[in-house]
């Protein structure tokens, strides 16, 4: 039974997931990271790999549950704004004991999740809108690119439902263009944004598992999305080109490396995403 389970697609998947477990740690350190660093982002694939495990089992939440959801996603963007970390007027993170938790990397994706369950839900759509509005005014052009992605991909799947997704599209990507042509005074972190190249410098074999890595999150999500209809379609583009702007950013601007670089949020974030895709793509294939 079990050997008929792990076979194929998911013998793929938890290759994947081990091969980009074990090039995340290994680039970190080898990027300058301390030996702290590398067992929070241990700590965070194991904690995502639980998630992982949880969200695969998730149902389909109706209306209520849906904008209570994305309302408590918004609250928590909200804080992250007024209350959060700031760094040379930015304002991404949380502050979680001596973890910074980045929400956007975390919450983004399922918030996409929620909105592709029913395309044409006005009331979720807006609370969407007002979350990667907030997101977009912490000055995160990372988020704010994997968000017009994400949305972008939605739109493609649910054609729709136009009224409801495009303006959730052309606020994403307005946002993306204002906060990706600011000047980026942030400093850029050896072992965050700057991993990919120096690890290349430093180890080319494990600088190019790490490019490759990085280019790769977003493949389980697409072949999910490829694979499923209606819902599913959505929920995997949607959420395949969240993680493909959240790449993208690396190469525009001082953000980090998703997943492949230091960062818990991404990383638990990543794993959620794939596992919310899964069940959705179950539940299509049942129905």
């Amino acid at each position: 039974m079990i050997r008929r389970r792990l076979n194929g697609p998911a013998l793929a998947l938890i290759a994947q997931i081990m091969a980009t477990a074990a090039i995340s740690l290994l680039a970190v350190r080898a990027a300058g990271a301390g030996t702290a660093s590398v067992v929070v982002q241990g700590a965070a694939f194991l904690i995502g790999a639980v998630a992982l495990w949880a969200a695969s089992r998730t149902a389909r939440p109706g209306r209520g549950p849906r904008l209570i959801l994305a309302a408590a996603i918004l609250v928590v963007a909200l804080l992250m704004l007024t209350m959060g970390v700031e760094m040379q007027g930015a304002h991404r993170w949380l502050a979680l004991g001596p973890v910074l938790i980045h929400p956007a990397s975390l919450l983004g994706a399922p918030l996409l999740w929620l909105v592709a369950q029913d395309a044409d839900d006005m009331w979720t759509a807006g609370v969407a809108a007002l979350t990667i509005l907030t997101f977009g005014l912490g000055f995160d052009g990372a988020a704010s690119l994997a968000f017009a992605v994400g949305t972008t991909g939605l739109l493609t799947a649910a054609r729709g439902s136009w009224k409801t997704l495009a303006p959730l599209a052309a606020l994403s990507w307005i946002l993306a263009l204002w906060s990706l042509t600011r000047s980026q005074a942030l400093p850029r972190v050896p072992y965050v944004e700057d991993v990919v190249p120096i690890v290349w410098a430093v180890a080319p074999v494990l600088g190019v598992a790490a490019v490759m890595a990085l280019i790769l999150l977003s493949a389980p999500l697409l072949w999910m999305g490829w694979r499923a209809q209606g819902v599913g379609a959505s929920v995997g583009l949607a959420m395949a080109g969240f993680w493909i702007g959240l790449s993208a950013a690396n190469l525009l601007g001082a953000y980090p490396a998703p997943v492949v670089g230091y960062g818990a949020s991404p990383v638990i974030g990543w794993l959620v995403a794939i596992g919310l895709a899964m069940a959705t793509a179950r539940r299509t294939r049942f129905q």
